[in-house]
């Protein structure tokens, strides 16, 4: 048997390895080539077919009824710490997703303010659920429960497009949900963004015209989290979706979006609605979430500006409130090497999964053990000459050591390539 590989193979060989369009095939090879071609082609056509993103992109429901994940799924993923006890059920995340895509398929004119609907405080997670169940209304307040989850990667399609819809139907939480993407992707100036950037405008317009936040609404507002934040922090939202339990957040979420332009200007007007949400929320009746979000956004303005003690002052009260893994690390590089507080940090934002923290810990390792092989050599030299004792590692502790200097290091490549 022939070990020359046959036509079909070598041009199958070609193509997948030059990635170039075969524009030329002799008629004699025709007949074998011909299938490869037509397929270059077709992917040429879907190539030139891709539409660019547009303010309507979300709207597209780039998803069927066999995305739903099923009923074993939302039992596994609608529960605490996610969700908190007794806030949604599992089914009625299930069902308001299931309702939610047969309505978005069949995309009816006037379908999205027909069909979902804030609701009362009052109302019980019951209720909700048989609300879903006749067919009549999705509450926001459960569908946002189940665009959450699913953004956590079941099906991020879904989770997006719901969320979008609450977007378009002024829902804080949504627009907040939304706006925190567009900045973790750094795409909130992008076309698909563009409602989601006009609704956050209108809901600082809002917040600005509400002098004080209502008091009533702190008393008998529900409180759950979700995740939707980059940093994984929990974002409190309403049934009735009343943007004074948000004034914090709006503002601080305007202020990273000012600060994205990496201007001065934008830069001060970030400083400006970051000192507001500090305000608003010392008034007590509206809950901060995304604390950190402002410390770390003023904080980077004011390092960048050279004012590092500054930064480290704000961080240090924040972490003090707040004590999250990206809090701890930002504090931690602002502290002395030699300062105590500065290993603790580092290693509690690195145990959290803050890649670079892991690396500096790792490299923290392998310099202390030089340091203290470095003394045990000098002591050595000391001794022959008629110095004292030498004191340093056993040869089982230097062997802990450079394990877990090498463990955090491989943890941070790890991170790096995806892995971890």
């Amino acid at each position: 048997m022939s070990s020359t590989p046959s036509l079909r193979r070598f041009v199958c060989l070609y193509a997948l390895t030059t990635r170039q369009q075969i524009t030329h095939i002799p008629s004699r090879f025709r007949y074998i080539a011909g299938p490869i071609l037509q397929q270059q082609q077709s992917r040429s056509a879907m190539a030139k077919a891709r539409v660019r993103p547009s303010r309507t992109s979300f709207e597209q429901p780039h998803f069927t009824a066999a995305d739903i994940p099923d009923l074993a799924f939302w039992t596994a993923e609608a529960r605490v710490p996610i969700v908190p006890a007794g806030e949604v059920s599992a089914a009625e995340c299930h069902d308001a997703c299931r309702r939610y895509v047969a309505l978005a398929l069949e995309h009816k004119p006037g379908w999205r303010q027909r069909a979902l609907v804030t609701t009362s405080n009052s109302i019980s997670s019951d209720d909700r659920a048989a609300m879903i169940k006749e067919g009549d209304k999705i509450p926001l307040f459960s569908l946002h429960y189940a665009a959450v989850i699913l953004l956590g990667g079941a099906g991020v399609a879904i989770g997006t497009h719901a969320m979008h819809s609450g977007v378009l139907l002024g829902y804080p939480p949504a627009i907040l949900c939304m706006t925190r993407m567009a900045l973790k992707r750094g795409q909130l100036q992008h076309p698909q963004f563009e409602p989601t950037k006009e609704a956050l405008q209108r809901l600082v317009a809002s917040s600005s015209s509400s002098s004080t936040p209502s008091t009533s609404a702190k008393s008998s507002a529900k409180k759950p989290g979700h995740r939707g934040s980059t940093s994984a922090s929990k974002q409190t939202i309403t049934d009735d979706g009343s943007p004074d339990l948000y004034i914090p957040d709006t503002l601080t979420a305007m202020g990273l979006a000012h600060a994205k332009h990496g201007t001065t200007s934008g830069d001060d007007r970030a400083l400006r609605f970051f000192g507001l949400a500090s305000l608003a929320a010392s008034a007590g009746t509206a809950p901060w979430e995304w604390r950190a979000s402002a410390a770390l956004g003023q904080a980077a303005i004011h390092e960048k500006r050279g004012e590092r003690e500054r930064a480290r002052l704000i961080l240090g009260a924040a972490v003090r409130e707040r004590d999250t893994p990206d809090l701890c690390y930002a504090y931690a590089r602002l502290l002395d090497e030699g300062d105590p507080e500065r290993w603790r940090m580092m290693v509690r934002a690195a145990v959290n999964g803050v890649l670079e923290a892991a690396r500096e810990v790792g490299r923290d390792e392998w310099r202390r053990l030089q340091e203290i092989e470095e003394a045990e050599a000098a002591a050595a030299a000391a001794k022959e000459e008629g110095g004292g004792e030498v004191r340093g590692l056993s040869e089982r502790q230097k062997y802990e050591a450079r394990f877990l200097a090498d463990e955090w290091l491989a943890i941070a490549a790890a991170g790096d390539k995806g892995v971890a």
